[in-house]
């Protein structure tokens, strides 16, 4: 076996992270993500949190993961974020469901979805379904 050198587990949250974001830009979602680290029950925990999505790019997302989406002029966000969390699961990625949350920007206020934060495994396989996607 060829030494493969050892990579922290923010090595490679930074690695997945950075697959992640060009996988979102490729299905023109303009999401940023932030690698966070914290304690559970003991364990050091690294996870991956994507921002708040409008709900365009959520659709986008869901598209570009293989997932379905209701076309509608003024579509639910209760709607779009179960259908992001359907694609999700289509593709083994087990997590909390996404949530939406109100956000104002410029004084316009609109609805978003916030996905769920991811673990190493997880935003490894959604950024390979994106990766797929563009096949």
């Amino acid at each position: 076996m060829p030494n493969t050198p050892v990579k922290t587990a923010q090595q490679a949250a930074r690695e997945v992270r950075t697959r992640l974001e060009l996988g979102l830009r490729r299905a023109k979602v303009s999401a940023e993500s932030v690698v966070a680290s914290g304690v559970v029950e003991g364990f050091k925990v690294t996870r991956i949190r994507l921002a708040s999505l409008s709900l365009e790019e959520t659709q986008l997302l869901t598209i570009a993961i293989g997932g379905q989406i209701t076309r509608s002029k003024d579509p639910l966000a209760r709607v779009v974020a179960e259908e992001l969390d359907a694609a999700l699961r289509r593709i083994n990625i087990c997590s909390s469901p996404s949530s939406v949350v109100i956000g104002t920007v410029n004084g316009i206020t609109a609805n978003k979805v916030l996905p769920p934060s991811l673990s190493i495994p997880n935003a490894r396989r959604l950024a390979t379904a994106l990766e797929r996607g563009d096949e």
